[in-house]
């Protein structure tokens, strides 16, 4: 099996690795803002609750 595939593949189980090295050629952050996160639907416990809080 060769390692200079142009693509990412799952190895499956049983077959060895070899090294690898890895250098960052580049570094450019991301430039999307966050968005997303709002609760969607409603809350409903399923059997009723009792919190105390002690001071």
């Amino acid at each position: 099996m060769s390692s200079s595939v142009p693509f990412c593949v799952v190895t499956p189980p049983g077959v060895a690795l070899g090294s690898k090295t890895a250098a960052v050629v580049a570094v450019e952050p991301g430039a999307c803002a966050p968005h997303g996160g709002e609760p969607i639907g409603e809350l409903q416990p399923s059997t009723p609750s009792t919190f105390c809080c002690v001071a």
